[in-house]
């Protein structure tokens, strides 16, 4: 338990602490996290892929493969808004089902096996058509008795080379990296045996875009980030539901707050919203789940055995899903790791800052345009401290590590609403395209926005929604309705740095990186638009400052210690997981899409809220 006081608020709000939870109500583990080092008889799996400088413990290329799926799906609609023939529907399909992650095959024995196979221990050992030797594992425990084995393809040959069937509309079948239609197969220590198997219609995948959204764990397990977004949006599918909508442009009419209209939308601002909703919306989410249920299960089913096995896999299998099969230091890849560092070239926040000094600003000490993102640095350094301490079971430890960063991750969607904010305001470029990566920027971060500050989170939503009038776009308001919630989010002016001009050297004009200490103290930054590198002069920014005086903020700063230790107080003789604001949603017993929620309880990190919190979530 981890008590946080955030920073004081403008005068008339004094600021309250919270409890930040992490907890579940089941004692599951995830089928595709399980460690791979299990015997093969003819061979030890050991091909755990690097990413980048992060090693995993447990082979999860297979999970990385998903960027195989966001290639695939970009290339189609690429293809579609070239006039090629479904090449929308084709996208639409491999978000849905996906093709090149957890990869199933459904088998049929000619004769009933005769020992039970376990799922996920039990070893597959088969051929391809061409002879090549094929492994996997049983997917769903398979009975004794029973004919019908479903089959997991490992990924063992990462970056394209794993089974596609040809199934799913858009993609080329690889069938070489298949079992053979029908042949002799080894499962778990049962005898060789018969089978036949379709690949066109046996094979199925258990991993997709959609699936990281509407997957029952998002809920069940209600991790504090998750909560936020289901709170604002009012769905627990929020994202499918939003890339949804594009796909068929049309609305997200039941959504609570956030409401999003695609119907006047092109294929342009179409694929630009899909192409990076599926990694702001989906994939972003999910990733923070695992790393969370690391945390979970570190907590809850930690031994001096259980933590090296039952936690590590979840936190590689963050890792893998934030950076993909073919990101590196050479390449961006596809998925968030690649997003990163797109936008720090844009806003000079590239490189590792261990080695920079304080001042971003400084041309020799400071930020880079090129290279890798400042916070691909710090989260990979944080992936591979919060392994070490799930090795050593030091679970608390790894709570702080996942929040840190969660934080870091925040930076790219701040710089992506700042980026078209400016674009269509400043450089009057009211392009479709700018308005529909703006809007997605701002959908993926908005909640975060509403659970610092509603009044800013409305503002930045009728700024930056879709369908909106472009020519009322404020980039200074979008901007210092970011800014003002920095301290709530965790992040930091040198973390978001400046819209630059690289060519000429130098930051456009009012979009330079904000003061920190007039953020901190609520001020209005002075922003550092037009500052060349070789002159310390600051620009002439056109913004007004507003300073709190010392007798205002001292006074504050009594009165929220004296709040903060009452409500400690307070709160120290309750217990955690029993919050009758939450459970008056959420009652015990609570069923909905299958899902059941007991005991469960949510507060609030934000400045200006109350520490219990009533939601509003819809359960289909």
């Amino acid at each position: 338990m981890f008590l946080y006081c955030s920073s004081i608020l403008p005068i008339f709000y004094v600021t309250i602490c919270l409890f930040n939870l992490e907890h579940g109500s089941a004692s599951e583990l995830l089928r595709d996290m399980k460690s791979s080092k299990s015997s093969f008889g003819r061979r030890q799996l050991d091909l755990q892929q690097t990413f980048w400088n992060y090693k995993p413990v447990t082979d999860v290329s297979d999970i990385a493969a998903i960027d195989l799926d966001q290639k695939s799906i970009e290339l189609n609609l690429d293809l579609g808004n070239e006039g090629g023939a479904n090449g929308y529907e084709n996208a639409e399909s491999i978000y849905q089902s996906g093709v090149h992650s957890s990869v199933v095959a459904k088998i049929t024995l000619d004769n009933p096996l005769l020992r039970a196979a376990p799922e996920e221990t039990s070893v597959v050992i088969g051929v391809s058509e061409n002879g090549r030797e094929i492994y996997g594992r049983v997917f769903k425990t398979a009975d004794e008795g029973t004919k019908e084995v479903h089959i997991k393809y490992d990924g063992e040959e990462i970056n394209e080379d794993i089974c596609i069937a040809g199934n799913r509309p858009g993609t080329l079948p690889k069938l070489d990296a298949c079992f053979e239609t029908s042949g002799n197969i080894m499962i778990g220590t049962n005898p060789s045996l018969s089978y036949k198997y379709n690949p066109a219609t046996d094979t199925y995948n258990d991993r997709s875009f959609q699936q990281l959204s509407k997957s029952k764990n998002l809920f069940v397990r209600s991790f504090l980030e998750y909560m936020k977004y289901a709170e604002y949006y009012g769905e627990t599918d929020y994202a499918h539901q939003y890339l949804e909508a594009a796909f068929s442009r049309s609305t997200t009419k039941s959504f609570k707050f956030g409401k999003t209209d695609f119907s006047s939308y092109t294929t342009v601002g179409l694929q630009s919203t899909i192409e990076k909703g599926t990694l702001t919306m989906n994939l972003w989410m999910y990733v923070i789940y695992q790393m969370s249920e690391a945390v979970r299960s570190c907590t809850e089913e930690c031994t001096s055995e259980a933590c090296y096995y039952n936690s590590i896999p979840s936190w590689d299998s963050a890792a893998a899903m934030y950076i993909g099969s073919l990101g590196s230091d050479q390449n961006n890849g596809y998925l968030l790791y690649g997003l990163a560092n797109d936008l720090c070239a844009t806003f000079r926040t590239c490189g590792d800052y261990d080695n920079f000094g304080d001042d971003i600003t400084d041309i020799d000490n400071g930020g880079k345009s090129t290279g890798i993102a400042k916070v691909n640095y710090e989260i990979f350094k944080l992936f591979n401290a919060g392994q070490e301490k799930l090795k050593n079971g030091q679970c608390t430890d790894v709570a702080k590590i996942k929040e840190r960063i969660v934080k870091q991750m925040t930076v790219p969607l701040v710089q992506g609403v700042l980026e078209y904010a400016y674009d269509i305001d400043i450089l009057e470029n009211e392009s479709e395209m700018s308005e529909s990566i703006g809007a997605v920027y701002t959908a993926a971060i908005l909640p975060l926005i509403h659970f610092c500050n509603e009044n800013d989170a409305k503002l930045l939503y009728a700024q930056m929604r879709a369908g909106r009038d472009l020519s009322k776009t404020n980039y200074d308001k979008v901007r210092e309705a970011v800014e003002n919630n920095y301290s709530c989010l965790g992040i930091t002016c040198n973390d978001i740095g400046g819209l630059f001009d690289d060519e000429d050297r130098v930051y456009l004009t009012a979009a330079g990186p904000c003061n920190q200490e007039q953020i901190d103290n609520r001020g209005i930054t002075d922003l550092q638009g037009g500052m060349l590198f070789d002159d310390d002069e600051k620009s002439n920014s056109s913004r007004k400052h507003h300073h709190h005086s010392a007798m205002i903020i001292i006074f504050w700063m009594v009165i929220f210690t004296l709040a903060c230790s009452l409500l400690y107080k307070k709160k120290s003789s309750n217990t955690i997981h029993q919050s009758p604001h939450y459970n008056s949603v959420f009652p015990n017993g609570l069923t909905g899409n299958g899902l059941t929620l007991n005991n469960a309880s949510f507060s609030s990190s934000s400045s200006n809220r109350k520490d219990d919190r009533v939601f509003d979530v819809r359960i289909d």
